[in-house]
């Protein structure tokens, strides 16, 4: 599997040239719900500076524990994308507009650093098994900068 994904020619969307905006991104990661501490997501996962986080799709299938949650941030703001989010809340999509467990920087603007994925246990008992596993939909507000690993490079840069 390719560690990045670069755009080097004009993309297309009908008959009109496409922007970094136009492109929908996605990748997949699972998180083991018994982790007390600060665990980066497995596989470990950078999102840009400039992502927009559009969704999560979400299979929360810890268990055990009294209302186990996790948090999930960065380094910089561990529950900046989920504060208390339920570890076994099932199967669903999680938008910004979840307002409960949406954290600080899910908020559909551009993040402001590159942001490597990283969660723990939250308020509720940690969970004693079960995984979870996360799909982070998202989209560049601007073209990315070249050589900058994940973004978009703009064709007439070069």
């Amino acid at each position: 599997m390719a560690k990045y994904v670069t755009f080097r020619a004009p993309m297309r969307s009908g008959r009109t040239a496409a922007g970094p905006h136009d492109v929908s991104l996605a990748v997949t990661f699972t998180m083991d719900p018994t982790d007390a501490t600060e665990t980066a997501v497995s596989p470990a996962v950078t999102l840009p500076k400039g992502a927009i986080i559009d969704c999560f799709l979400v299979e929360a299938a810890g268990t055990g524990g009294s209302s186990p949650t996790i948090l999930m941030g960065d380094t910089t703001n561990t529950n900046g994308i989920f504060n208390n989010f339920p570890a076994d809340d099932g199967d669903g999509i999680v938008t910004f507009g979840r307002a409960t467990v949406i954290g600080s920087e899910f908020d559909n603007t551009p993040l402001p650093r590159d942001y490597t994925l990283v969660y723990l246990g939250g308020s509720g008992t940690d969970a004693t098994g079960g995984l979870i596993t996360m799909t982070c939909l998202y989209h560049m507000d601007t073209v990315g900068e070249l050589g900058t690993p994940g973004t978009i490079i703009d064709p007439s840069s070069e």
